[in-house]
């Protein structure tokens, strides 16, 4: 199993939701899981999950994913407890999580890059880093012949 990226205790400092009577420890995992799971989906084709460099998973990660992990988790719980906005408070769980799309869509597009507390980059997946890239006159054995070409209309 993957290691969460962010905690109870982190989540429920960030929401104010310290009751553990109305809002369960297993229903913060359960937002906690989900928000990251949202972050794997979303960065899968940039990095490897679980998160790794050389080959070795991250016990400790990027404070960025932890931050986002935070977000979307608390953003869930607001959007349960009080709905997309709660008028007046600062409290708009829609707003949080469209923040965290953003943040999330920069880095699954390369814009923003993940290291970790060293300043090495994290491994990156093989979609996001290709060994080769199709030109008109190449194969992918160098030796196979082409069957079409980009020209081809069908």
């Amino acid at each position: 199993k993957i290691m969460a990226y962010s905690t109870k205790t982190q989540v429920r400092a960030s929401t104010g939701f310290t009751d553990t009577t109305k809002i369960t420890d297993a229903y913060v995992d359960i937002k906690i899981g989900a928000a990251d799971d949202i972050i794997n989906g979303k960065i899968r084709n940039r990095f490897v999950i679980p998160l790794a460099v050389s080959g070795t998973a991250l016990v400790a990660f990027p404070s960025l994913i932890t931050e986002l992990s935070i977000q979307i988790a608390t953003s869930m719980l607001y959007e349960d407890q009080f709905g997309e906005e709660v008028a007046g408070s600062g409290i708009d769980g829609g707003k949080l999580y469209d923040s965290a799309m953003k943040k999330l869509d920069q880095i699954s597009s390369g814009k923003i890059m993940l290291m970790n507390s060293s300043g090495v980059l994290l491994d990156q997946a093989a979609v996001s880093n290709p060994s080769f890239i199709p030109t008109d006159a190449g194969t992918e054995d160098g030796t196979t012949p082409r069957r079409f070409s980009m020209t081809d209309q069908f």
